[in-house]
């Protein structure tokens, strides 16, 4: 691992196993941890072979569930195509809305004009590159942040 760059750094772990899975760049190892430390206080990683891990923190997503390696990577690296963040027009009103059912208030930021769902058939929204927000097709195989189950 260089040091004094940036890094893409991704970790998941399962508490009630304390089995992990590590990425670093496009390097990735599965591990046990013997102690599972709390993210809502200063610590240092430190792991056998390897030097302190220090740095400052870019992002920080939070997900209910463990992730495996390829989930990892997909949120460490993505670039044009990362996460939906559960803003659609899955029922066909024209607009877009968030998936627990309430409006857009604010300005979106999206990186091209806004969205016309209507006429693009684009009717999901994902988080792009710095921050901006893409309409793309529902369907999709990406990451989530929110997610609601499609009825019929």
């Amino acid at each position: 691992m260089d040091y004094d760059v940036w890094q893409h750094v991704g970790l998941s772990v399962n508490v009630s196993t304390r089995q992990g899975h590590f990425v670093i760049g496009l390097s990735a190892r599965s591990l046990t941890f013997t102690t599972i430390a709390s993210i809502t206080k200063k610590m240092n990683f430190a792991f056998r072979k390897v030097k302190k891990f220090y740095g400052y923190l870019s992002r920080l997503f939070v997900y209910k569930r463990a992730l495996d390696i390829n989930e990892i990577k997909t949120f460490a690296t993505w670039n044009e195509d990362g996460p939906w963040i559960g803003l659609n027009d899955q029922e066909d009103t024209s607009k877009l809305g968030w998936s627990d059912g309430t409006h857009v208030v604010q300005p979106i930021p999206f990186l091209t004009d806004k969205p016309e769902p209507a006429i693009s058939l684009r009717k999901c929204v994902l988080l792009g590159k710095n921050g901006k927000w893409l309409d793309k097709l529902c369907n999709m195989k990406n990451s989530f942040i929110c997610e609601k189950r499609i009825t019929y």
